[in-house]
């Protein structure tokens, strides 16, 4: 199983294998690949964000194979007691932290429910819903991306209407929704991505389109660059800057989906590794460091490996993260970056179960595949 993030010359490393236990000691200057394991009985797990002191946040399954949303502290995990599910149930998993320590989490409805899924928030131990809107019914279902440290989440509550409409959403410091912007001509949408400044991205959609937008402090929605009817695009992450990041494949030169910047009107292609036919950014650490996943054209089709870039007065070209297996046999993908350069996500282990995993200083673990190539045509 793979958790949904709704919405792939290596330099000396140590490999710490952790489950449940304190880190193996180790010099902290040695980038290393660190594998949190899982639940106990589990054999998947994934991270998903960080509040930049390490703590980690994601999902985990258990012996039984019911998803738990999880934290990672010290190398030990805990069950944060999210309502679960089966694995045909909503998925189960934490989305994301403040530098408060709050966590956002989805999970099911309740014990009973485990047909609906429903956003929450953990403070402290004690976990709760947020709230809904008057007038929904037990059918309606929410979801929940990212919080900020202010304690405002995002996401988006979906309706039970003929056919549903998912709504995107603010939840200002944890309380009572509210609904920004959904223009005529979209059948739903939801906020994926806010900042410190309350910046708001993700995207807008149809039956024949997916757009990336910013939202205004009125709530008004503003697409991010070109759209035509034959492609998407997706806002996963803003700067502290303004700067939003997520993926493309608008554009009939290219080669598929693209991890791409918008700035100031202006859309940045990050490019593609040799052969490749796709990339996306997921996770900033706020600064113009992002991670996510692409693909490599020597490797199986809809692998994906594991991608660092950095932009800004310091710049890193697109960037493979290694595995603790060998490329070709393996898969992986990044959703969190921590201030110091950590990078979060999921790899493949010698048994082909996805571990929760976390490469220490990033950028000095990268390396490149022949040469990054140059397929971009985008402005910027």
């Amino acid at each position: 199983m793979r958790w949904n993030s709704k919405l792939a010359g290596i330099a000396a490393m140590a490999v710490v294998t952790v489950q449940g236990v304190a880190p193996v000691a180790a010099d902290a200057a040695v980038p290393r690949i660190i594998d949190l394991g899982t639940l106990p009985g589990g054999s998947q797990s994934d991270i998903f964000g960080t509040d930049d002191h390490g703590l980690w946040v994601g999902a985990s399954d258990d012996g039984n194979g019911d998803q738990h949303a999880v934290l990672w502290q010290d190398g030990r995990i805990r069950d944060l007691g999210v309502p679960t599910a089966p694995p045909d149930g909503p998925e189960v998993w934490a989305s994301d932290v403040n530098h408060h320590d709050v966590i956002v989490a989805n999970g099911a409805e309740s014990a009973a429910r485990q047909d609906v899924s429903r956003a929450y928030v953990w403070r402290d131990g004690q976990v709760r819903p947020l709230p809904m809107p008057p007038g929904a019914d037990a059918n309606w279902s929410s979801f929940v991306r990212r919080i900020d440290d202010e304690g405002t989440a995002v996401g988006s509550i979906t309706d039970d209407a003929d056919p549903a409409v998912e709504h995107p959403v603010v939840w200002p410091h944890g309380g009572a929704p509210r609904f920004v912007e959904l223009p005529a001509g979209y059948d739903g949408g939801a906020v994926l991505g806010i900042d410190d400044r309350g910046d708001l991205v993700g995207q807008i959609y149809n039956q024949d389109v997916g757009l990336a937008v910013r939202w205004d402090r009125a709530g008004h929605a503003h697409p991010l660059g070109s759209a035509d009817q034959d492609g998407f695009s997706q806002a996963n992450v803003v700067d502290e800057d303004a700067t939003a990041a997520g993926v493309s494949d608008f554009g009939h030169t290219l080669p598929g989906a693209e991890a791409v910047t918008w700035r100031d009107g202006t859309e940045r292609g990050l490019g593609f590794f040799p052969g490749g036919d796709f990339s996306w950014v997921y996770a900033t650490n706020g600064h113009g460091a992002y991670a996510g996943v692409a693909g490599i054209g020597a490797f199986p089709d809809d692998t994906e490996y594991v991608m660092i870039v950095r932009c800004g007065p310091h710049p890193v070209p697109l960037t493979l993260l290694p595995l603790s297996r060998r490329f070709g046999d393996a898969t992986g993908a990044a959703h969190a970056v921590s201030a110091d350069l950590t990078v979060g996500g999921d790899s493949e282990t010698a048994d082909g179960e996805m571990h929760a995993t976390l490469w220490t200083h990033a950028f000095d673990q990268g390396f490149v595949p022949g040469s990054v190539a140059a397929s971009s045509v985008r402005a910027g």
